[in-house]
Formats: structure tokens, C-alpha cells, sequence
């Protein structure tokens, strides 16, 4: 198998792997007081955090934002060790996380409740290699 396909499987992967996380987190989501439910979930991923996602990807922390209601995802990739495509890497996370967001059933509380989703990606040093948002369209 080619490198282009091992990372397009592994940026799938990514997007699955967290849409199938939060989903299951949030399935019984906002029923009373959605900001209160969404701190909850973050405060249980991170629980759970650093959490390795894939051989290149880092789960570090989530955070809650009320105003505007919104979480913050951040990731750490090993691209020291790994020859990554930055530009495309960051395409394809947003386009499966969008996908994701739009159409997958365990994501229904954030599309009704409009909550943004960002995501913020450094490298092993910290230095920040590229973030992006989405919104239910």
C-alpha cells in the first residue's frame, strides 16, 4: 500500500475514531441544560486524556466554551518521526470531521444546539501546526 493511502486511511480513521467518541458520549445530551451536559463530557474525555488516536495523533485535552457554545479539541501529531502532508492532513480532518458533524446520528444534540467544533493541532514541541473550526451547515 502506498504512503497517500495509508494516510488518507489514517486521517479516516481520526474522524471516525472521534465522531464515534463524542457519539457516544453525548447521545442522551441537552435533554435539561446543554451547557452543563457539554462540561460534563469534556470534563470526562479529559479524564481519559492524553489519549493516543492513531500512531501520529494525541487526543491532549478538550476544552468548554459557553459563549459562543462551542469545545476546543487539541491534538498533538508526531510529524518529527513521520513525513506528514500538513496541508493535506489538515484538509482531510476537516472535511471528515464536517462530514461527521452534518450527517452522523450521534452528532443530532450539536447540530441542534449549533455547537462549534474546534480543533487546534500542535507538534511533540508545541508549536502549532494548523487549526480549524466547523459548524452544522
Amino acid at each position: 500500500m502506498n504512503q497517500q493511502k495509508k494516510k488518507n486511511k489514517i486521517a479516516a480513521f481520526v474522524a471516525v475514531f472521534m465522531g464515534s467518541f463524542v457519539a457516544v458520549l453525548v447521545a442522551n445530551m441537552f435533554r435539561d441544560n446543554p451547557e452543563k451536559k457539554l462540561a460534563d463530557m469534556v470534563t470526562e474525555i479529559n479524564k481519559e486524556c492524553p489519549v493516543k488516536v492513531d500512531r501520529i495523533t494525541m487526543l491532549d485535552s478538550t476544552v468548554f466554551e459557553k459563549d459562543p457554545l462551542s469545545i476546543e479539541y487539541y491534538y498533538t501529531l508526531d510529524v518529527a518521526n513521520n513525513k506528514v502532508n500538513l496541508k493535506e492532513a489538515k484538509n482531510r480532518l476537516e472535511v471528515n470531521a464536517q462530514k461527521g458533524l452534518d450527517t452522523d446520528d450521534g452528532m443530532e444534540a450539536f447540530r441542534k444546539h449549533n455547537v462549534d467544533l474546534n480543533y487546534n493541532y500542535s507538534d511533540n514541541e508545541g508549536n502549532k501546526l494548523f487549526d480549524f473550526s466547523i459548524k452544522h451547515k
